[in-house]
């Protein structure tokens, strides 16, 4: 067994199939580069449905959030 070229700690795999490979360690500018994005994936407050939509109109705050992105779909290029 070779130490060098075998990475499965770090490895995330789906079917025996190569995904991405994630440093242990992020630098700090990319990590905070990666909290902007998770901050992005979360819906709108819920008090927006009111100022927006008035009191009596039931809606999802998810119809209006800008930025709806998901950890499956799309590359966020950080």
């Amino acid at each position: 067994m070779s130490y060098g070229t075998e990475r499965s700690e770090c490895r995330i795999t789906f079917d025996d199939n190569f995904v991405k490979v994630m440093a242990r360690n992020k630098h700090p500018a990319k990590k905070k580069r990666l909290i902007k994005k998770s901050d992005q994936t979360k819906w709108a407050p819920f008090w927006t449905v009111f100022k927006i939509y008035g009191a009596g109109r039931r809606v999802h705050p998810s119809r209006h959030t800008e930025i709806k992105r998901t950890w499956r779909r799309g590359n966020t290029k950080v």
